[in-house]
């Protein structure tokens, strides 16, 4: 999705499959900025902006701006004392994204950035599920331009990587490993993000959350909750997919 975005306005993108790999693309090519995901295997966003900070040592240094699905208190001083220069907590929206290009890429004022600076239109949710659920379809069409080919892609992101995170998520439980579980939760939160609103997201932040600190068992009633809302989630996207 943020790709999608950045390359929406033209941009030059090259994407780091792990942190080594961020630092290693850093050394071998110019970038002007670096959106740094906090949460990368191999090496994480906080130790590959304190590797790059620390090689930079005296020079001029580029600024990274820190993505997390985090929500927590303290996290935004903890991505600042890595070394990151802002920070963005995800699902990120197109209108705060473009406005922190536009300050850093000095084209704040250049009508590349400056039309998706403004407010956009807000479409009310109804009452109920299905409409709450149409409403986000349309404000998130709106935060793409426009773009349907952007938005099938986070469609078929769903279908190809939520099946896998759920078994992830039940086997992590049932051997017991809620540190796992709690990636797992990670990442589905980072793949619904931008299709589900924060009402219903909030249940992945919160299960993720005690997962990490108190740990989760596979009785949760939250659990099954949290594969039902799933389950008519599909439901819905298959029905929007086939109109």
């Amino acid at each position: 999705m943020t790709v999608a975005m950045l390359k929406k306005k033209g941009l030059a993108v090259r994407h780091a499959q792990n942190g080594r790999e961020a630092v290693e693309m850093w050394r071998s090519e110019p970038f002007d900025l670096i959106l740094m995901d906090c949460e990368m295997p191999v090496m994480d966003g906080f130790e590959a902006t304190r590797t790059i900070r620390f090689e930079e040592q005296n020079g001029a240094r580029i600024p990274i701006v820190a993505l997390t699905a985090y929500a927590m208190k303290g996290d935004r001083e903890r991505c600042l004392e890595a070394g990151m220069t802002e920070y963005l907590s995800k699902p990120l929206r197109s209108r705060k994204l473009y406005s922190l290009l536009g300050r850093y890429l000095g084209c704040a004022s250049s009508s590349l950035f400056a039309e998706s600076c403004e407010q956009p239109v807000r479409i009310p949710a109804e009452n109920g599920e299905r409409e709450r659920w149409e409403s986000g379809f349309a404000e998130l069409l709106l935060s793409l331009d426009g773009d349907r080919e952007a938005l099938a892609e986070m469609v078929e992101a769903f279908f190809s990587e939520v099946p896998e995170l759920r078994g992830s998520l039940r086997s992590s439980l049932e051997k017991g490993d809620s540190s796992s579980a709690a990636r797992a939760l990670h990442k589905l939160k980072g793949v619904l993000g931008y299709l589900m609103g924060g009402e219903d997201i909030s249940v992945f932040r919160v299960l993720e959350i005690d997962a990490r600190t108190e740990g989760l068992k596979t009785d949760d009633p939250r659990l099954r909750e949290l594969h039902d809302l799933l389950d008519r989630y599909e439901l819905f996207l298959r029905e929007a997919a086939s109109r």
